[in-house]
């Protein structure tokens, strides 16, 4: 990144240009990554107020670069995580997104729900919350975390 990673509300955006066609983008087309701080919880009411405000925010400041598409990458999109845990504000989240791809990242889950990626402190890790019970349920299983990347249709800002 090149510092253009902007917070607006619960997440932040970096404005991108597609290099070559993917998902619902062609060559040249505009879309925002969405990076999603650690710092709370992703609470639904605040991940819309955060999207509609950046939709705003990006119109206003870029209206030379209309935006496509938002993107996540992110281990918050691995299925595993909706399945074991469906109800959650994450799997509410990750449900936002249409999944186009996932690739392995074993060490993702364990280091942004513990902050660290080995895989021999896993029997003295804590246990107190259900998204520490899944991220180390499923390493012990011999599950390996994928990190997702994954669409969501830009908010289009009313006009004036």
């Amino acid at each position: 990144m090149d510092g253009s990673l902007l917070r607006i509300g619960r997440l932040q955006f970096h404005l991108r240009q597609q290099a070559a066609p993917r998902g619902p983008l062609t060559t040249g087309d505009w879309f925002v990554g969405v990076h999603i701080p650690g710092d709370g919880p992703l609470d639904p009411t605040a991940v819309d107020k955060s999207l509609d405000a950046a939709a705003s925010i990006f119109a206003d400041r870029f209206p030379d670069r209309p935006i496509v598409a938002a993107s996540c990458d992110s281990w918050l999109l691995d299925p595993h995580l909706a399945t074991s845990m469906p109800a959650s504000n994450m799997s509410g989240f990750a449900r936002r997104f249409a999944l186009e791809s996932l690739r392995p990242e074993p060490t993702d889950a364990l280091y942004f729900t513990f902050r660290t990626r080995d895989f021999a402190r896993v029997p003295r890790l804590p246990r107190d919350t259900s998204l520490q019970r899944a991220v180390l349920d499923r390493i012990e299983a011999g599950g390996i975390w994928q990190v997702g990347s994954g669409w969501l249709p830009w908010p289009a800002v009313p006009s004036p």
